[in-house]
């Protein structure tokens, strides 16, 4: 990802485009509190009880918001972003900085583990002058 980041950005760059990937982590959203709540049958325990093991694991103590990601697609698409390109953003509480010490949650048989920039966005913005 990082690769491919900076390609484009250093591509797009005389067009005034500015081309930064954001990489989020755990992000508390609907599917993922799906996955929970099957998980949570095969484990016995509730999808809650799963959630907080999980967030243990993560430095930052906790499963991201999507304002968290939103805050920073609205800071690269604005004019506090005019300068910054060619960048992979992780958002994921810490864990690609744990990694590869980041120990997943198991019980059951059931392994929930994260995938670093398994999910990217590739944010471009064209400048303005």
């Amino acid at each position: 990802m990082n690769a491919l980041t900076y390609m484009a950005a250093v591509q797009l760059a005389p067009h005034r485009i500015n081309v930064n990937a954001i990489c989020p982590g755990l992000i508390e959203t609907d599917l993922m509190r799906s996955v929970f709540d099957k998980r949570s049958a095969d484990t016995g325990k509730t999808a809650d009880e799963l959630l907080k093991e999980l967030e243990r694991s993560i430095p930052l103590g906790r499963i991201g918001d999507p304002r968290d990601i939103a805050s920073m697609v609205v800071s690269l698409s604005g004019a506090s972003g005019s300068y910054i390109t060619g960048q992979t953003i992780n958002i994921d509480g810490g864990i690609i900085m744990s990694w590869p010490n980041f120990k997943p949650v198991s019980r059951g048989g059931i392994a929930i583990q994260y995938v670093p920039s398994l999910i990217v966005i590739l944010l471009c913005c064209l400048r303005g002058d």
